[in-house]
């Protein structure tokens, strides 16, 4: 009988403690950046494009003398050139930059994962004295 118990015990505190001991996979895709006057963003392109869920959390690991970012998911039917698929606010690039992005929507279909820089991004003041994001992973 005690074994029985530590069995069951030993089950339901391994079911308990799954979720919190879940490792997060990396994204993979070709990672670019580009640039233009007052504007700088890196980027992954996701092929296939990728879900994503309410309550997913993305780990997006960043380099660069950029103060404050926007992240936008763009999805497969999106323009490059548009602010369709922002994910928030403005996000300040936290020491070690790992942006913490808990999705608040469902996010079908994502073909490219990016981060914007710069002094504006589209017409949404930044960072004023400029600055640059690399993009290093996502998870």
């Amino acid at each position: 009988m005690k074994n029985r118990f530590s069995a069951i015990s030993l089950l339901v505190t391994a079911f308990l403690l799954a979720p919190a001991l879940a490792t997060s996979e990396q994204l993979s895709g070709s990672i670019d950046q580009a640039s233009g006057p007052g504007w700088q963003s890196a980027y992954m392109d996701l092929d296939p494009p990728c879900d994503f869920k309410k309550g997913d959390r993305l780990v997006i690991k960043v380099e660069g003398s950029a103060e404050w970012v926007r992240v936008r998911l763009l999805p497969q039917n999106g323009s490059y050139s548009s602010p369709t698929g922002l994910v928030g606010e403005k996000t300040k690039v936290p020491a070690g930059g790992k942006l913490n992005i808990l999705l608040k929507e469902d996010r079908p279909k994502v073909k490219q994962i990016s981060v914007h820089a710069g002094k504006s991004a589209w017409n949404e003041p930044l960072n004023t004295g400029g600055g640059e994001v690399k993009l290093v992973s996502v998870d």
